[in-house]
């Protein structure tokens, strides 16, 4: 990891299983706090997220505008991803491939199991759906570009 770059990190015990009971972690994860950088625009906040017990957000402090506060919520209950990769063409070069919409980042490697499955057609058209609903998460795989232009 770079010099720079920001540990997620738990104040409190948080999910470590070796902190006693399941009562007593959730005890301990009630008001721990998270400390991550938003992402959602050029300024990169430092956001300090304050959990419940039940691991929703109470609070979140240090950013300059309301998507900051948007993105943390969305962060610690269910982080998503556009997943961008590349797919194997019958030809044997790669073309370039994405999600079309964000899918749960729990879900990533189920998708680029099938998409590593995936032999595509070297007339593929940008845009044109490669697999749909992948990993059954609603987002199809997209072409990024011209099957024809991959070389």
């Amino acid at each position: 990891m770079p010099e720079n770059a920001k540990k997620i990190s738990f104040a409190k015990c948080g999910e470590d299983s070796t902190c006693g009971t399941s009562r007593e972690r959730e005890a301990a994860y009630s008001g721990s706090k998270k400390e991550m950088t938003c992402v959602v625009c050029p300024t990169g906040c430092v956001l300090t997220i304050t959990l419940n017990a039940d691991k929703s957000v109470k609070s979140v402090t240090g950013n300059a505008c309301g998507r900051g506060v948007i993105y943390a919520e969305n962060e610690c209950v269910r982080p998503m991803r556009t997943l961008t990769t590349t797919a194997a063409l019958a030809n044997g070069r790669m073309l370039p491939v994405r999600t079309d919409r964000a899918v749960p980042r729990d879900t990533l490697i189920d998708c680029m199991r099938e998409i590593n499955r995936k032999i595509v057609a070297p007339t593929a058209k940008i845009y044109d759906i490669i697999i749909e609903n992948v990993a059954d998460t609603g987002a199809n795989v997209v072409a990024a570009a011209n099957g024809s232009d991959c070389a």
